[in-house]
């Protein structure tokens, strides 16, 4: 057995590996430190293009009796870890090292290591003073930027984990690397981790090194590292899910907020705003009008209550309701994030749909228009629901059903997609049961679901009979039929791809080849990822989500959802990327395949904010500025006090007069029956007591005109 065995790996090192090896060679031999010790230095030639295995070779015959050269050499390169793991696997020793091919760490440093392993395991080099050691002021940022990196992930207690100057006991060499299962420039740290967590000691020593200029290193390297550093941690650095909420709070708001918190300063009430806030001024905070009030065929006592408390309380003022759609949308993205933890149990995943869910995508409408917030908060309430039944079959606590059961009733209690909630809750019951290969239903559970089931059937049937005598049905915009189910694939490839914006330039020829793609890709990925559960449950997510908005009414067949419907649904298509991804990372696949998906999220996520940037600014800016102009009106109608309001037939949103009457109501004294609206071309004479409400094309505004 040898006392000490250094080893170096190499690639591409001809022009350097002969001065590093002399200096090397002749510290061992010169140093009466080592007189009476066995050293061995082993040279591994990483799949070098250059002549470094000829030139290792030939320092064989540096061999004598006290100090062994050994090499080795391949044609693949396979990474500085491989390279150290095969080396140490050639030969025993009391103590071994590795250090750089290219002498940026000289002997004499080992000298002052050996002293640590009395009581230590691990030695690690902590290099000081880059800049200084030769280290272009980019590359020191850059190398600070990989280390602050590890750190965050890891706790390694800032250590200098890509020091390329290690030594360690027999028992790491033959316990700990046989485990490593990365074999590039992250092998330092899954080292660090490994022993970490097989309770070695590890201490770090300053080094002084110098850089060389023409390393091999590169920046595609680095991101190699990254990608390698998020594999480890997955797989080694178990983490509580309370240590991380901080980071997931802080990253949805810092996105919500600069992605939509303009809207709290620019946005304003329009179309069925004004109703609900009619219908908030006539509930008056009275708890049974709240319980009772339905607008047309909805029926919603959350909103009710909401709007009446926030009419009470803000009256005309719409930044507050802007601001609540903003913290319910970070809440919607954390708490999904918090769901999406309990399921897969891996930060990553966490992390990445809590940032794609904060940019919200082609989701927008619910932030951004007052009267669309009903679906963020019914997500709300029925990812809380979610959240609370999970987390009760992974501990079978019962009090987690009480805030299951209860979520569930405020979400059909806010909007009736909310529907589909025991259709979740039965996703994720058949998820836990593939996972944990049982599931076990004592009383307390079966007593929820039988709540759940009743509730839900006599839900379902109180909508059937409103829905049935309502506007929607009774027009036809809501209607079942064959054809819709075709839109489904389209909705799919929507939550992935932006298509909605092809909408207007589709024939039905072009809107069949994109529907046939639709179904090619919606198979491909199921078909390539199909041992992965978490991806089936994130497509059955997105059509469970989809469900009651597939058969609203559209122009043509091919037309996918509007944005607040896609609110539900998109978290199933943020899991499908989630979880590929990490996939990719966590099984070492081609970086240019992680890359790619990289790329490609980042390109269908700008692209979708691109278009919903498009879409806010052209319409919303319209849209607020009318409502603006209408309260305008209303105020001065209201300094007139007329006898009847006319309003002329030619105004934005026609098909919707509610908003004008709950406007009128709100502000004016007029009675809501001497609203009168009058129908396409009608003329009427104003009386010198009414007022004419109409929509002045060229100046995109409401006015007034009465009679003098």
């Amino acid at each position: 057995m040898f006392d000490i065995a250094v080893i170096i790996p190499c690639y591409n090192e001809a022009s350097k590996i002969q001065h590093t090896f002399d200096v090397y060679f002749n510290y061992f031999l010169k140093n009466a430190l080592y007189t009476d010790k066995k050293i061995a230095i082993v040279l591994v030639d990483d799949g070098s293009q250059d002549e470094t295995a000829k030139i290792i070779e030939r320092l064989k015959l540096f061999s004598n009796d006290r100090i062994a050269i050994n090499t080795i050499s391949y044609k693949t390169n396979q990474g500085k870890g491989a390279a150290i793991k095969r080396g140490c696997a050639l030969l025993d020793a009391k103590i071994y090292g590795f250090t750089d091919a290219d002498l940026s760490f000289w002997p004499e440093l080992i000298e002052n290591t050996l002293i640590y392993f009395n009581e230590y395991d691990l030695v690690i080099g902590q290099r000081a003073n880059k800049v200084a050691s030769g280290y272009s002021k980019f590359r020191n940022n850059i190398s600070k930027l990989l280390h602050t990196f590890g750190n965050l992930f890891f706790s390694t207690s800032n250590l200098d984990t890509q020091c390329g100057f290690k030594f360690f006991k027999h028992n790491v060499a033959k316990n700990i690397l046989s485990q490593i299962k990365q074999d590039r420039f992250s092998f330092d740290i899954e080292l660090i981790i490994r022993s970490q967590q097989a309770g070695l000691k590890i201490k770090s020593i300053p080094v002084a090194f110098t850089h060389q200029n023409k390393s091999s290193i590169t920046w595609r390297d680095g991101i190699r590292y990254i990608l390698d550093a998020i594999s480890i941690s997955e797989r080694l650095n178990k983490i509580k899910l309370k240590q991380n909420l901080i980071y997931l709070f802080a990253i949805s708001t810092f996105i919500s907020f600069n992605m939509y918190g303009w809207v709290i300063f620019k946005g304003f009430f329009f179309s069925d705003d004004f109703t609900w806030l009619w219908y908030g001024q006539k509930i008056n905070n009275s708890l049974i009008k709240m319980l009772d009030f339905h607008m047309s065929t909805f029926y919603s006592p959350v909103l009710n209550s909401f709007y009446s408390i926030m009419y009470y309380i803000f009256h005309y003022n719409p930044a507050p309701f802007f601001l609540i759609g903003i913290i319910a949308h970070i809440l919607v993205s954390i708490l999904f994030g918090i769901l999406t933890w309990q399921l897969s149990q891996s930060k990553l995943i966490t992390f990445t749909v809590v940032f794609l869910a904060s940019f919200a995508g082609n989701a927008y409408e619910p932030i951004v228009w007052i009267g669309a917030n009903m679906h963020s908060f019914v997500t709300l309430f029925i990812l809380a629901c979610l959240t609370s039944y999970y987390h009760y079959l992974l501990t079978k606590k019962n009090i987690y059903l009480i805030p299951a059961f209860l979520f569930f009733i405020l979400a059909i209690g806010t909007k009736e997609s909310a529907i589909i909630t025991p259709a979740l809750l039965l996703l994720l019951s058949v998820y836990y049961k593939l996972e944990q290969k049982k599931i076990i239903f004592p009383k307390t559970l079966c007593l929820f679901w039988s709540a759940i089931i009743f509730i839900s059937g006599i839900y379902a049937y109180k909508q059937y009979l409103w829905q049935t005598n309502g506007i929607w049905v009774k027009s036809n915009v809501w209607i079942i039929n064959i054809i819709s189910f075709f839109r489904i694939p389209l909705i799919i490839l929507d939550n992935f791809i932006p298509i909605s914006f092809l909408r207007q330039h589709l024939t039905t020829l072009s809107a069949g080849f994109l529907w046939l793609f639709s179904v090619l890709f919606i198979l491909f990925v199921l078909y390539t990822f199909k041992r992965l559960k978490l991806i089936w449950l994130s497509f059955l997510w997105l059509l469970i989500g989809i469900s009651p908005f597939i058969f609203f009414k559209t122009e043509s067949w091919w037309e996918p959802l509007a944005s607040r419907y896609n609110y539900l649904p998109r978290f199933g298509a943020i899991l499908v990327i989630a979880t590929i991804l990490h996939y990719l990372i966590i099984n070492n696949k081609s970086r240019y395949i992680i890359s790619g998906l990289i790329y490609f999220v980042i390109i269908t996520t700008m692209a979708q904010i691109y278009f919903a940037t498009i879409k806010i600014t052209s319409e919303y800016d319209y849209v607020y500025n009318t409502g603006r102009s209408l309260v305008q009106a209303m105020k001065k109608i209201n300094e007139i006090n007329p006898k009847k309001i006319i309003v002329q037939q030619d105004h934005p949103f026609p098909a919707n007069t509610a908003h004008i009457v709950g406007v009128a109501a709100t502000i004016t004294s007029v009675n809501e029956n001497n609203i009168i609206f009058l129908q396409k071309n009608e003329k009427i004479n104003l009386n010198n007591e009414d007022v004419l409400l109409y929509w002045n094309h060229q100046q995109k505004k409401y006015e007034i005109k009465q009679n003098k």
